[in-house]
């Protein structure tokens, strides 16, 4: 049977997690994989959005049967969207050093995080830009950006502090 892409897995399994909630009560995430004949860590990993691959239709069909709801309906298709408040774009990001506070633009930010010259680390940071909003995805580069900025100048306080030269 073919897989279906049901889009971001992480709102999927949240979305999902909330439908059994619903149906079956609070942490019934057990009973429901065992109605449905389904491996409760393989159900697990779905509800964390830790699913290696997309989800067989046939999985989804078990789904919605077990949740009384129609196909598209599992897939969030016409469930209400959950409302969300978006958080405003940030202009500057502020790093706090030994020699004061330096602003930095989060646009340089952004250019920074996204010249990683490592492929994958690059790949993800596509995915995350592709899947959340520009407010959210500079927010998380510019939290690599003051993580990687710290760990900078503690190896460079540590290099300054050894006899290496």
């Amino acid at each position: 049977m073919g897989c279906v892409a049901v889009g971001n897995e992480i709102e999927f399994g949240a979305r999902l997690r909330r439908a059994i909630r619903e149906h079956y009560g609070p942490n019934q995430e057990r009973e429901f994989a065992r109605q449905i004949g389904m491996d409760p860590t393989q159900l697990s990993r779905t509800l964390n959005g830790k699913v290696g691959k997309r989800p067989e239709m046939e999985t989804l069909k078990r789904y919605a049967d077990g949740l009384g709801l129609s196909f598209p309906e599992v897939l969030g298709w016409t469930l209400p969207e959950v409302e969300h408040v978006e958080p405003a774009p940030l202009r500057v990001v502020v790093v706090h050093g030994p020699d004061g506070d330096l602003e930095v633009p989060i646009d340089e930010v952004v250019a920074y995080v996204e010249a990683f010259p490592d492929q994958r680390q690059r790949d993800r940071l596509a995915r995350w830009r592709e899947n959340y909003s520009t407010p959210t995805y500079q927010r998380l580069c510019a939290r690599l950006y003051v993580a990687w900025h710290s760990n900078l100048g503690l190896v460079l306080g540590a290099l300054e502090e050894s006899d290496v030269p």
